[in-house]
This record gives structure tokens, sequence and C-alpha cells, in this order.
């Protein structure tokens, strides 16, 4: 694949998702994506599948100047990120036709919130975006990683069954308070007050404190003491009761490609992001069952296996290069000749060199591509291909 300069990010993941045979499927059907990034996509689908065992060069050129023109992070000539790469493109693709980028990588999971200070719970479902941090401790998995997104992490927690109830607290005491001394119902001060306003009152109120002293006098300031009140019970309404909770993630809607990003980039540092140069083992085949919310578990396995590795060589993004690692595709350019060992290659802009599995799973990995083994075949892969790892 041709490098239009510092394009090398952006090439790795093409490599990547032309690896993958659900999404090579759809864009070759009738119902293909539509719109400048779909038609360009289509086009690179086509060109690697009608190739009939010849190899040339793609040149990606048109699909990188409408990612440059839909998003000014990407410039002609400037390292990026591939990740960023990735989302945008995909967001992209979703805006001019959702229903194949929503029915290939859309997952949801389920976030659990529940508090041992007031026994409140919460549950949400949220889009889930694998981008995982790396653990501290050595050796790393994915599974790790994936252990550490699941696990139960303690948050400081706006507990809304909590500030309803103390709102509600505060609401009846207010009322308890509208009486005066004769027994009267006080006639209430309607005007909000927002937080400015009650500091303004309070300096008005010492001001005119501090003038009633010199002059040997202290007045009652009946307006300003309903404002001032009105100002207490607007704030007593606003609170919020926080509490030590436990948040957990259940995935709640598996897709059929999962996309799993290593977060090996800080950037506290914006123009010039550290790299996190740790291992982090991982599998030709992944099980997420352990990983899915009970409540949404519909089949008894959820089966995965790896077709894409992007990698980041170099101490930092700006100074480094981007490749990827692509399983041969059943219907691509590269097609699997037998039913025996996957086939892999690393492809690195316009080289393109066949590797053994072992180096796969031996490299740093950045970003993971895994498909979704069809529920009959599942048990057949494992047993023709059992899980290596390192």
């Amino acid at each position: 694949m041709q490098n239009g300069g510092n394009t090398c990010y952006f090439n790795a993941v093409l490599q990547s998702l032309l690896a993958l045979d659900k999404l090579r499927a759809r864009m070759l059907g009738p119902n293909a994506l539509k719109g400048n990034l779909g038609e360009e996509l289509q086009k690179l689908f086509i060109t690697t599948t009608n190739t009939n065992g010849t190899r040339g060069v793609l040149n990606p050129e048109k699909l990188f100047l409408h990612m440059c023109l839909m998003n000014s992070d990407f410039r002609p000539g400037v390292m990026e990120d591939s990740n960023n790469m990735l989302v945008s493109l995909l967001d992209g693709l979703n805006n001019e036709e959702p229903t194949i980028v929503e029915s290939l990588f859309h997952c949801q999971a389920d976030k659990h919130v529940s508090s041992k200070e007031c026994e409140h719970t919460s549950v949400t479902t949220e889009d889930l975006n694998l981008s995982l941090a790396i653990p501290t401790k050595k050796p790393a998995s994915v599974d790790d990683c994936l252990d550490l997104y699941a696990a139960g992490v303690i948050v400081d927690w706006h507990c809304m069954d909590c500030s309803a109830a103390s709102a509600a607290r505060n609401t009846s005491l207010n009322q308890e308070d509208t009486t005066v001394n004769n027994g009267q119902p006080e006639q209430p001060d309607n005007k909000t007050y927002g937080k400015e306003e009650c500091s303004h009152l309070a300096n008005s109120d010492r001001q005119a404190r501090a003038t009633d002293q010199n002059n040997g006098k202290l007045q009652v300031h009946d307006d300003y003491a309903n404002q001032m009140e009105q100002c207490h019970k607007n704030q007593k309404k606003e609170d919020k009761i926080y509490r030590d909770a436990t948040v957990q993630y259940r995935i709640s809607k598996a897709a059929p490609l999962l996309t799993i990003q290593l977060k090996r980039f800080d950037y506290s540092h914006a123009d010039r992001p550290d790299k996190l140069e740790d291992r982090v083992s991982f599998q030709d085949t992944l099980d997420i069952i352990k990983f899915m919310d009970p409540r949404h578990v519909e089949d008894d396995e959820y089966k995965y296996h790896l077709v894409a590795v992007i990698v980041h060589s170099g101490p930092r993004l700006c100074d480094g290069h981007f490749f990827a690692y692509v399983r041969a595709s059943e219907i691509g350019w590269q097609q699997q000749e037998s039913r025996g060992t996957p086939t892999w290659f690393r492809a690195s802009d316009e080289s393109i060199t066949e590797v053994l599995l072992e180096e796969v799973l031996e490299c740093q990995a950045y970003i993971l591509f895994y498909e979704r083994v069809e529920q009959p075949k599942a048990n057949e892969v494992l047993e023709e291909h059992p899980p290596t790892g390192h």
C-alpha cells in the first residue's frame, strides 16, 4: 500500500479492515456503504478481491484526502495515531450509512453501580469502547486488561435516590419554617437567587451592619432576611449526595467484529505523547463469555479469532512507524488455500511478507482486531487451532 508521506498509520488501519471477512462480505454486497468514504473504501475491497493471485500496490490517497477534509486532525505529511484514524473512519462511515457499521462493530455494556453505604444501585447502558488500560502487574495479558476494565472500582458516585430523599427532607423543613411568631403564614419570596446574587446580598448585609453599628443602631432588614432565606433554600435543593460506590462493566451486546486498543500513549504532554513499551500477551482466539452480562447472554459461547494486529514501532508516536499483521482472508486477495494453520502476513506500507503466527503473537500489539466465530463453527475452530500465546 502506497505511503503518501507519513501515512503509515492510515495504511495500517486499512490493511486491518481489508482482512475482515465479515466487513468484506458486506462491502461487496448489494447494500454496500454509500457516500465519499464508503465508495472509496468499497473500491479498495473490490480491488483486493479481483486480483487473480497477482499483487499490486494500492493507492488509498482519495480516501485519505476525504478523511483530511472530514477531520482537521489529519493532514498530509503529518504522523497521527492509528486508533484516532480508525475511530474517525468508522464514525464517518457510520454517518454516511449506519446499517453496516452498527451491525458489525457496535457493542454495548451495562454499567452497574452499587453503594454499600446507602444500598442503592444503578444500571445504565453505554456504547462499549474497548480502549483498555495496561495493568501495572507484569507480565500482563489482554485478559488481564479486560479483567481490569470489568473489575469493580471505587468511585465518588452521585446517588440520585439519596439526593432526592435529601431534597424532600429539605422541602419539608422549609415548609415548616414558613410561619412567623404570630402564627400567620409568611409570604414567600418567589424570586430565585443564584450563587452570585446570594454573595452580593451577603456583602450588602455586611456593609449595612457596619453602617448601623457606626451609628449606634442595629436595624432588622426584613427584606434582606427573606431573600437570604430563599438563597439557603435554593442551595439546599441543589445539594447532591455523593457515596462511595463500586462500578462494574459487563458486555450486554457483543458485535461480530471486536476491536481492542491497548492504551500505549500518554497524552499528558499533547505536543509529544509518551509511549508505554510494556508487552501485553494475547492469543489467536478470545472467549469473552466471562465478561458478558448474564442477563443478555443468548449463546453458550462468545468466541473470536484474531484477524489483524496494528503495531507501533519507535519510542514516541511522532517518531515511529505503524504496520499491521493480517490473517489471510477467506475471500480476499490473500486467500487461505487450505483449512490448515492460517497464513499471516506483515503489511508495512508497500512491503508484504509472509510470517509465522509465533511472530504475530510476540509483537507489541497496539490494536487487536477479532472476528466472531459463527456458533456452529466455534468448537470446531478451537479443536483445530487451540489457543496459543505467551
